[in-house]
């Protein structure tokens, strides 16, 4: 004799009860989707920011397409400007003399680029990546 079903209302209501108990288990365990491994695996778009400034660019660009952020793209763009701007400036010197105000300023230039683009970025990967990937369901 087979047992009759429950309503499809209960049997979804289940099924919510059960994907929220498998994810909470899954929040505490260092395998899970929430652990050091799964930040470090969402936090890859970070790689290119330290070279120099010279990839903060690229990692703005992808993390801006990702999400679908025009605010992000604009970051992209102006550190791409800064970072070729200050390459033309320290390459721009005289060979003979190596300490003159281009050069002196596209390194200045070079290194806030630098550091403010990892800072950004480091902002950016804690306040919106992470949390908005947090959120995601997952299978």
């Amino acid at each position: 004799k087979s047992r009759p079903r429950p309503p499809a209302c209960c049997a979804m209501r289940m099924t919510l009860a059960y994907g929220a108990m498998r994810s909470s288990a899954l929040v505490g365990s260092k395998r899970g989707p929430r652990g050091l491994g799964w930040k470090a695996a969402h936090s890859l778009w970070m790689l290119p920011t330290p070279l120099f400034g010279a990839g903060t660019w690229l990692s703005f660009g992808y993390i801006a397409a990702r999400h679908r952020r025009p605010s992000l793209l604009v970051a992209a763009a102006a550190y791409l400007v800064l970072a070729v701007l200050a390459f033309i400036l320290v390459g721009s010197g005289s060979e003979s003399d190596i300490d003159t105000p281009q050069t002196t300023i596209g390194m200045a230039l070079g290194l806030t680029v630098w550091l403010a683009g990892f800072l950004h970025a480091l902002w950016i990967n804690l306040t919106v990546h992470l949390p908005r990937r947090a959120r995601r369901p997952h299978p």
